[in-house]
């Protein structure tokens, strides 16, 4: 059994190929060439959490096939830990392809009836993987099929045993789902064991409806048990809450080529800003989210506004992940040394 006691980030679900196209403003009827790239979210988030400087990991399930090899290829040249990821001989791996309009909005023709992620049951994952990691991430995909949700709900379960922090994007797919009338109560069943939740604009009318931010978290999402809720708004930046604190920041300007990916991004550098915070305070799991005061929150909001804006200046979900290196820690790392 492999030890995973020094992954800072285990993520749950499905690693996808995203075929980008090579010309923008087109419908993809109108697409002459496309460029295949890693996608699926928990994919992404995982790669861009190893890029940014974390030991992360991927857990779930792809095909035996050619897009399989190339997505653990991905994951692999930045350092994520692919053994948790099963391979399926019987299901290929999920595809999508992706219309870019001109202003680098995007839309999604998914190929994954039936693709290897959905096939995923509890027999295919490995409980123990969460023992010793920090944060443990999933979305919402895999809670469209009764064994692949029963596989999910069991790895968020023994996260928060374990005390690990757990974090949900929601990631909302409808036209995937094949009952529509069952999304919301799956997804806010899964949110009952959630520690962090994102949204983005677009989710949060299709969960939330009317209601303002702190609202949501007073009487939707605090009495589940939720600590931190973030909501993002595109070029405008995002809103995190929590008990204590509502805190907005903005998100850098930039030219923007291709949105895919950019909340993935975003909730990978709030996931690092947040363990760095972790690392300052020595503080583990669900605990360090009553801790954030305003400048801590302002300050990870700032990291994943930045990696997210980054995201969008290139082609495809993970192309631009910035390094370490070039990300500005030296708020993240006031805000540690303060608690």
């Amino acid at each position: 059994m492999t030890d995973h006691r020094d992954v800072d980030i285990l993520s749950f679900g499905e690693a996808l190929i995203d075929f980008l196209p090579q010309e923008t403003g087109r419908k993809l009827r109108d697409v002459t060439a496309f460029t295949p790239r890693l996608g699926g979210a928990p994919a992404n988030l995982a790669f861009a959490g190893a890029r940014l400087g974390r030991q992360t990991a991927l857990q779930g399930k792809i095909g035996q096939d050619e897009f399989g090899h190339m997505a653990l290829r991905h994951l692999a040249s930045v350092g994520v830990r692919v053994d948790l990821i099963q391979m399926s001989r019987q299901a290929r791996t999920g595809l999508t392809f992706v219309e870019v309009n001109e202003e680098g909005e995007r839309r999604f023709l998914f190929y994954r009836s039936s693709s290897a992620d959905m096939t995923l049951t509890l027999a295919d994952v490995d409980l123990t993987a969460v023992q010793g990691c920090r944060v443990v991430h999933t979305g919402t995909n895999l809670l469209m099929f009764p064994p692949a949700r029963e596989a999910n709900l069991a790895v968020l379960d023994a996260a928060r045993a374990e005390g690990a922090l757990v974090s949900m994007d929601a990631n909302l797919r409808p036209h995937l789902w094949p009952d529509r009338s069952q999304m919301i109560p799956y997804v806010m069943d899964a949110i009952d064991r959630v520690d962090v939740l994102k949204v983005n604009e677009d989710e949060y009318a299709t969960l939330f409806g009317e209601l303002p931010p702190q609202e949501v978290f007073e009487t939707v999402l605090s009495p589940r048990g939720v600590g931190l809720f973030v909501l993002t708004l595109g070029s405008e930046g995002a809103i995190a809450v929590t008990a204590r604190h509502t805190v907005r920041r903005p998100a850098p300007r930039v030219t923007v080529i291709d949105t895919t990916g950019a909340g993935d991004g975003f909730l990978a550098g709030m996931l690092c800003a947040l363990l760095r915070i972790m690392d300052g305070r020595r503080l583990n799991g669900p605990t360090i989210l009553d801790a954030l005061d305003p400048d801590a929150l302002g300050a990870i909001l700032e990291v994943g506004c930045f990696v997210g804006t980054e995201v969008c200046t290139a082609f495809g979900a993970v192309e631009a992940i910035p390094e370490a290196s070039a990300v500005d820690w030296s708020r993240v790392d006031a805000a540690a040394q303060s608690g």
